[in-house]
């Protein structure tokens, strides 16, 4: 959660307290549904926090994950099959060219290569196995394929997730803040004659943060070229 998050949140429960304690009587009758309110956008804006906090956890995490399998896809499968051709057919340019390492630079592109470097091999298969690969060589790449898409996907989710609870929350706070105005407008008048009452109260409603709505944290999908780290050759 982000500091001028918390300090909003902190400051509409300390204003919904006071009001709670030491409401006055207002010209235009009784506050308490205003207080009520204000209650309920708190627990929201609580809620949407933990809600923010959980799903940028969890695209951090996915974020790892697709790193670690990318590493492993091109490491223990995409090098062994590239070694593996080099061997097998030396003199052969198309087939060195169809199982060269690929350099690309964004997992969706390392996935595609990798099936269609699966896909060519099936048609060696033999020559492979005889080199040392796994009889199930091809399959087993594309598994690993398939989980680093299905890892992209999941992050993608979470980020989306995360983006709807930050808006959640700039929604949340835009009403607290409008109702506090309200409030302060009908509240302040009525502490005039009671300077420390007054005091208090304007140190609040004055108080509430002005940069949740542009200045919480940017949230964007993670573009489709995303970076892959490529190791060393072995």
């Amino acid at each position: 959660m982000e500091r001028h998050q918390k300090q909003s949140i902190r400051v509409f429960r300390q204003i919904r307290e006071f009001l709670a304690t030491n409401a006055p009587e207002v010209g235009l009758g009784s506050i308490g549904k205003m207080v009520e309110r204000l209650g309920a956008i708190v627990t929201e804006l609580d809620e949407q926090s933990r809600s923010q906090e959980v799903r940028q956890r969890q695209a951090r995490g996915r974020t790892q994950e697709k790193r670690a399998l990318a590493r492993r896809l091109r490491r223990e499968f995409l090098l062994p099959l590239s070694g593996a051709a080099k061997l097998n057919f030396p003199g052969n340019k198309a087939l060195l060219t169809t199982f060269a390492m690929p350099q690309a630079r964004d997992y969706q592109a390392l996935i595609s290569i990798a099936e269609a470097m699966a896909g060519a091999a099936t048609e060696y298969r033999d020559a492979f196995v005889t080199s040392g690969l796994q009889e199930d060589f091809a399959t087993r790449i594309t598994t690993v394929a398939a989980e680093l898409r299905a890892a992209i996907s999941s992050q993608a989710v979470e980020v989306s997730k995360r983006a709807s609870a930050t808006a959640a929350l700039r929604r949340a706070y835009a009403q607290g803040r409008d109702l506090v105005r309200v409030l302060d407008a009908m509240v302040a008048p009525r502490l005039e004659d009671q300077p420390q009452r007054l005091a208090e109260w304007t140190t609040l409603a004055r108080f509430v943060p002005t940069g949740l709505d542009s200045g919480a944290q940017k949230v964007d999908a993670p573009p489709t070229g995303s970076p892959v780290e490529v190791p060393a050759a072995a």
